[in-house]
């Protein structure tokens, strides 16, 4: 099954232009912390006996709350009933190889340079921008000339990353893109295997691997340039197909794709949806960014059929909705519309996230619900590039632990904060409790 493509050579460039803000990044997602009202995980704590045995960790998770949090079936008068009988729990069992992405890899490098450097190959200092001819060669004198951070890159693998920081056992995330066969290829595949990530990358000659570097001269700044290169040479017949791939593939419960992929290899998309669809797993899928959704509507749509969870930012939520005839610019409206697309799992209602900076984050879900979840503005001290990365990375990872979009969207917040407070590094152990 294929879907119907844009081959517009502009379009392509403009994508590429977006990926220097880390691909598909939503930039106007939540740059907040906690924001949701108490979701009390306190029961929580009584799971230090959880077996972590085999790769397996047992998480307790309350079944009495609803996918927004509180009960569905619970009257509110019976606040202070805390019988055991009215907390009941089920088990949620980590393992590895739960969250698969795909996307187009980069391999993230950090150095410190001076204002001469970026004149030599004209760069603005604090622009983003895709590497032309003359910057090319930057990526490898960085590496053999700077000291230098290698950290797995681009939205995908941001998105994988920042999960598997929060989730409690490693391995149980993958990555699925294609790389070169040369020395930045190795690099992210060790930065990958650092992070807990399980790298499944399609390795191919023709293109080196997929490269954004980040310059600064001060810490008043970052200078970033980006090179998809074999970010776009993703191939479904010579590496999803292959039986070891697809099987692996099969065995997890989430699917994550960022819209630039949709760009890329939308046939392995298409299988991906319709295998999760036909086992009840869990598909997410981002719009991208406003000319993907003009470009790229007719595929956008035939992927959506399949899509359990919808992530986007609200100038893009807009953008779709004006291409698809929604003839409303509010986000709640716009959200509930997009649950009612068509959808082949009609027993597993669509889930849709728009973020909008330091706007509420809106959430809708199936036929009439619409939430908006508060955000806690606070001052940035590190690059805001990758926010809507994080957040998707923090709320997919409570998901994949069976928590209630509360507290997803909480997860999402508070990763969020985290890169703009402390960075994208995401040292040390995850403190969300």
């Amino acid at each position: 099954m294929g879907g119907v493509v844009s081959s517009e050579d502009e379009s392509r460039k403009r994508d590429e232009e977006d990926e220097s803000e880390d691909e598909d990044s939503i930039e106007d997602s939540d740059d907040s912390g906690d924001s949701s009202e108490e979701e009390d995980d306190s029961e929580e704590e009584d799971s230090d006996d959880d077996s972590d045995e085999d790769g397996e960790l047992i998480e307790e998770v309350d079944s009495d709350t609803s996918f927004f949090g509180e009960s569905d079936t619970t009257d509110s008068s019976d606040e202070d009933s805390e019988d055991e009988d009215d907390f009941i729990k089920r088990e949620v069992i980590i393992t590895e190889n739960m969250l698969v992405g795909f996307g187009l890899p980069l391999l993230e490098i950090k150095a410190k340079v001076g204002a001469g450097y970026l004149d030599r190959f004209e760069l603005t200092a604090g622009s983003r921008s895709v590497a032309g001819e003359k910057q090319i060669s930057l990526y490898d004198e960085l590496c053999g000339w700077f000291s230098t951070e290698f950290l797995p890159g681009g939205g995908a693998l941001n998105v994988v990353r920042v999960a598997q920081w929060m989730l409690p056992l490693p391995k149980v995330t993958s990555i699925i893109g294609a790389v070169g066969a040369d020395a930045n290829g190795k690099r992210i595949s060790e930065a990958c295997a650092a992070a807990g990530i399980v790298p499944l990358f399609y390795e191919q000659e023709s293109d080196s691997t997929g490269c954004v570097a980040k310059l600064s001269v001060d810490s008043s700044s970052v200078t970033q340039i980006t090179h998809l290169s074999a970010g776009n040479a993703y191939s479904k017949q010579r590496h999803l197909d292959l039986e070891e791939n697809w099987n692996r593939v099969k065995e997890a419960e989430y699917f994550f794709i960022p819209g630039l992929f949709l760009t890329v290899c939308p046939e392995t998309a298409l299988a991906v949806g319709e295998m999760s669809s036909e086992k009840g797993k869990t598909f997410a899928l981002t719009l991208g960014n406003p000319q993907l959704c003009r470009l790229y509507k007719d595929t956008q749509l035939a992927v959506l059929r399949y899509v359990d969870f919808l992530f986007t930012n609200a100038e893009t939520a807009v953008a779709f909705a004006q291409e698809n005839e929604f003839e409303t610019t509010d986000l709640a409206e716009i959200a509930r519309k997009m649950c009612l697309l068509p959808k082949v799992n009609s027993n597993k209602p669509r889930v849709v996230v728009i973020t909008q900076g330091v706007g509420p984050t809106v959430v809708a879900r199936g036929y009439d619900e619409v939430h908006e979840f508060e955000v806690d503005v606070i001052e940035s001290s590190s690059d805001p590039s990758g926010l809507g990365d994080f957040f998707i990375g923090g709320f997919l990872a409570q998901l994949v632990q069976g928590h209630g979009l509360e507290r997803c969207v909480e997860g999402g917040h508070f990763t969020a904060q985290e890169l703009l407070q402390n960075g994208n590094e995401l040292a040390g152990a995850c403190p969300f409790e």
